[in-house]
């Protein structure tokens, strides 16, 4: 973790072991740090559906069509967050997390404000799901 932090990654401590904020800063069509010593992470990351391609439970295009609607969706978020002052510069999870909150909290002037950005989390949120391979509620 230290060597993450030094870096300058974004680590994340909720979860089993550790984690960083994704993208990485250093990701630049390719690892823009290849050479240099970094995270054992690193060498070791596949995303959920390269992950399912390699096993044969997903084409290249079933797997580069879901990158692209999470990463699309992400943008969504961040963008329509960026209207809110509160929501300015931060990163898409918190985002999310802060919206959550809002919802759990029951505050109906805040669910009717942040309407739109709710619906595209939950869409956001269901699309994660399925990369994840976890099944939905009926």
């Amino acid at each position: 973790m230290a060597v993450a932090a030094s870096k300058g990654f974004s680590v994340l401590t909720e979860g089993p072991g550790f984690n960083f904020e994704l993208p990485c800063h250093f990701f630049k069509g390719c690892c823009s740090i290849y050479d240099q010593y970094k995270p054992k992470v690193c060498n070791g990351y596949f995303c959920k559906p390269l992950k399912k391609v390699n096993n044969n439970k997903l084409t290249f295009e079933e797997a580069e069509l879901q990158i692209r609607k999470t990463l699309s969706l992400r943008q969504e978020i961040i963008s329509l967050a960026s209207d809110f002052a509160e929501f300015k510069g931060m990163q898409c999870y918190k985002i999310v997390d802060n919206v959550k909150a809002v919802l759990q909290a029951g505050d109906r002037e805040a669910m009717r404000r942040y309407g739109k950005l709710l619906l595209l989390i939950i869409k956001f949120e269901q699309l994660l799901k399925e990369i994840r391979g976890i099944p939905k509620k009926v």
